[in-house]
């Protein structure tokens, strides 16, 4: 096995023949397990003076480098909170929830009401929209109770990360984290 610092990667004879770069210096399995090893735990290779590859400590990230992959996680967190409810349903149909909803409430209000969206829904179905309007009302309850839960306790994370960036509080953001936040 080589190691090119110029390129910063690892070739091997039998896959790469005599396409290795000049600069490339001969190492062991052995070495190149052990420096795999060390990257996996978040470790850098790095070549030395002499061009051989060495591991480093990665450079601690900045405060505000820390509370943008924070907020990355949460908002990637709260999105799979509310997925299990909205991977049930095709897109074109969730994008006609809100309407949905109006015209059941509507129409629960009054039964008069124009309902051109759970008028159709109901006919394709083979029910009533007197039949579908507290089932939408329903669903769009629980959905709702749902979703404000996770926007409110994703925007206290937000609070908690804008709180531990303002004091220069590391070890409180490295902390914030969605499952401890119940």
């Amino acid at each position: 096995m080589h190691y090119s610092a110029i390129t910063g990667g690892f070739y091997s004879p039998g896959i790469h023949g005599d396409d290795i770069p000049v600069d490339a210096v001969e190492i062991t399995a052995a070495q190149h397990a052990e420096l795999f090893a060390g990257q996996a735990t978040g470790k850098r290779i790095v070549s030395d003076e002499n061009g051989y590859p060495i591991l480093m400590n990665a450079p601690v990230p900045t405060l505000d480098t820390l509370a943008a992959r924070k907020r990355v996680e949460i908002d990637s967190s709260a999105a799979r909170s509310v997925a299990s409810i909205r991977s049930l349903y095709p897109d074109f149909e969730r994008e006609t929830w809100g309407d949905q909803e109006d015209e059941a409430r509507a129409w629960t209000a009054d039964n008069t009401a124009p309902t051109p969206t759970l008028t159709g829904i109901a006919e394709a179905r083979g029910v009533t929209v007197e039949y579908l309007a507290p089932k939408v009302i329903q669903k769009a309850d629980q959905y709702r109770a749902l979703a404000t839960s996770v926007a409110g306790k994703r925007q206290r994370l937000e609070d908690d990360i804008a709180a531990a960036l303002a004091a220069e509080d590391r070890a409180g953001l490295e902390a914030i984290e969605w499952s401890n936040a119940e």
